[in-house]
């Protein structure tokens, strides 16, 4: 079988290249070392857990052979490509998300919670939301209570 060149770029101790190949490239799965299936196994459970919990809790045993899991699965979900439930979009959206959260402090989210009268899981599921809007609130109350001027900061809706 002649090398197509994604096989080379791959590398067998990056578990994110062992769940690609897993639907993609056959001849890479079959080719892993033992001991790389057995490193590789509990993250490809876990991005395989996704669409199929059920299978994943059934080779959740201790003597199982890891490479035969993962060949199983390759057998399986092989067809070519990536489905689109294996890798989530938005996740560098997410870190975003929370590195704008980690720009407010707690104790301007404990103003922010005493003046509207909020339990903390109502201020976190608003941050989770509607995180701008929320952060740009939080901000403007933390003005207001400085003195500061609040019509030179934007408010994003």
């Amino acid at each position: 079988m002649e090398n197509t060149g994604t096989y080379k770029t791959r590398s067998a101790s990056n578990p994110n290249d062992i769940v690609d190949a897993i639907f993609t490239d056959r001849q890479f799965i079959y080719d892993l070392t033992k001991e790389t299936a057995k490193n590789s196994l509990f993250p490809v459970n876990r991005r395989i857990a996704i669409k199929s919990p059920d299978m994943v809790n059934a080779f959740n045993i201790p003597c199982i052979n890891e490479a035969d899991v993962i060949k199983f699965y390759c057998d399986i979900f092989c067809s070519g490509r990536k489905p689109g439930w294996l890798f989530t979009p938005g996740a560098k959206k997410a870190s975003d998300k929370k590195k704008e959260k980690d720009a407010v402090t707690k104790d301007q989210i404990k103003r922010y919670r005493d003046f509207y009268n909020l339990s903390q899981r109502e201020v976190e599921e608003r941050l989770a939301l509607i995180t701008d809007y929320t952060i740009g609130q939080i901000k403007m109350l933390d003005d207001l209570e400085n003195g500061r001027n609040i019509n030179e900061r934007k408010i994003k809706h």
